[in-house]
């Protein structure tokens, strides 16, 4: 497992759902798709554990996925559910 930091702020109640997803369902880390919902073949890994520290998050992630570097990751909401997205910029 790899620690990184997520230079992301997310509003307290986001962070809410985010963190109550996390509980029940997980969050996974994947490549954003280009178009349509997010499938099996989209999905890297699974988040181990995130805080939120104020302007930036703290991400447990598998050492497979950390070699896309934390400037490249980032929490956003696709069809309602959070992911750790990869950005391909």
């Amino acid at each position: 497992m790899t620690k990184i930091c997520v230079a992301q702020k997310l509003g307290l109640d986001n962070f809410k759902v985010l963190n109550s997803q996390f509980r029940t369902t997980g969050v996974h880390v994947i490549r954003k798709p280009a178009q349509g919902p997010v499938t099996l073949e989209h999905v890297l890994g699974r988040v181990q554990s995130v805080f939120n520290l104020g302007k930036k998050l703290e991400v447990m992630i598998p050492d497979t996925v950390n070699h896309f570097g934390p400037d490249r990751l980032r929490f956003e909401k696709l069809d309602g559910v959070y992911y750790l997205v990869r950005s391909d910029k």
